[in-house]
């Protein structure tokens, strides 16, 4: 009897989908999908005091992607958005080369546990972090 547990047991543990870690550290789960995505606008949103710009991009769907993937992303734009949610400046824009029609690899990340939020966006080669001009 305690032969079959086990076997069952295993077997659970052998068909659960790898779990990653969070890039955000909120103690939840995501399942991390790479994606390339492409800047459709930068607008200047006041000439007043420092000037701060609104970047949308939109995921490519020249590769192939899981549905639930797709189905959360694709015909969509998007904002771009520092991680304390302001929106980026002139040097942050040229540090890291944001402009129209740029295209940037992208991680799409889809929680599968926890209660954090449901998904989210992550460039490997954007800082969103880098606060040096605020």
């Amino acid at each position: 009897m305690r032969f079959i547990i086990l076997l069952l047991t295993l077997s659970i543990c052998l068909m659960t989908p790898e779990l990653g870690k969070s890039p955000q550290d909120d103690g939840c789960n995501y399942e991390k999908f790479p994606i390339k995505v492409k800047i459709t606008s930068v607008e200047q949103l006041s000439s007043s005091g420092s000037p701060k710009y609104e970047v949308r991009f939109e995921v490519l769907t020249t590769q192939k992607s899981p549905p639930k993937v797709e189905n959360r992303v694709y015909g969509r734009d998007f904002q771009l958005l520092l991680k304390n949610k302001t929106f980026p400046g002139p040097l942050f824009l040229k540090k890291y080369d944001i402009s129209p029609n740029k295209i940037f690899n992208c991680d799409f990340y889809v929680l599968i546990r926890g209660y954090c939020k449901g998904s989210f966006f992550d460039f490997p080669n954007i800082k969103l972090d880098d606060y040096f001009e605020i």
